[in-house]
């Protein structure tokens, strides 16, 4: 069998093995893999969806785990994006468990979200993001720049709890908002996105009266 050929078959086993061995529909679509008792490599131009949850990964590496007994740890690598229902992240290393919907994401992490509860796009750079999709919460850390409209801030942390529709801002938090002419600096500030209201403790405002 030719290298061609060879390359045909593990395509189509890896996506038999996506398809099988998880207890949720998973597909899986890479150059190569190696499957081992604990674990299965994936590499070049991987692909990996979960139809009933929206939700797919694109990476150049790609490592499936076991877990009591169960695969279930995803590993990706390299040029790592994840689209989830109305959002994406991307970053250079990923951990995710896919029975418990959550989630690590690092390094130049960047992430796009279109708020339910108020159409606004959330637009968000850091360090690390980690997630919980069945909470549908997102919590970043590390030089965090948030954008949502007129709104920019950096801080040391943000916890964006997606269902509620509410940012909350923590750690240094310096706000402004062109809008309002205002800027603020703040240990910590809470953005109500339905409400289109802000709260904020610890607060020094500065207010440009044209």
């Amino acid at each position: 069998m030719g290298g061609e050929e060879m390359k045909k078959v593990m395509v189509m086993l890896l996506v038999f093995v996506g398809l099988f061995v998880f207890s949720k529909t998973i597909h899986i679509k890479a150059d190569f893999v190696r499957p081992f008792e604990e674990k299965i490599e994936y590499s070049g131009n991987v692909f990996l969806e979960i139809e009933e949850e929206k939700f797919t990964l694109k990476a150049e590496s790609l490592v499936v785990r076991k877990l009591s007994g169960k695969w279930r740890i995803t590993e990706a690598s390299s040029s790592v994006t994840v689209t989830l229902e109305n959002g994406e992240i991307s970053g250079d290393h990923l951990v995710y468990d896919v029975e418990t919907r959550e989630g690590t994401i690092t390094g130049n992490v960047t992430g796009d979200f279109l708020d339910r509860s108020s159409t606004e796009t959330i637009l968000v750079s850091c360090d690390e993001i980690v997630f919980d999709l069945e909470e549908d919460t997102f919590i970043g850390s590390g030089s965090v720049q948030i954008k949502k409209g007129a709104v920019e801030a950096s801080c040391g942390k943000f916890v964006y709890r997606r269902g509620d529709g509410i940012i909350e801002l923590a750690e240094d938090v310096d706000l402004n908002d062109t809008e309002k002419n205002l800027k603020m600096k703040a240990d910590r500030v809470v953005m109500d996105l339905e409400a289109d209201t802000m709260e904020a403790s610890s607060v020094a405002v500065t207010l440009e009266v044209e």
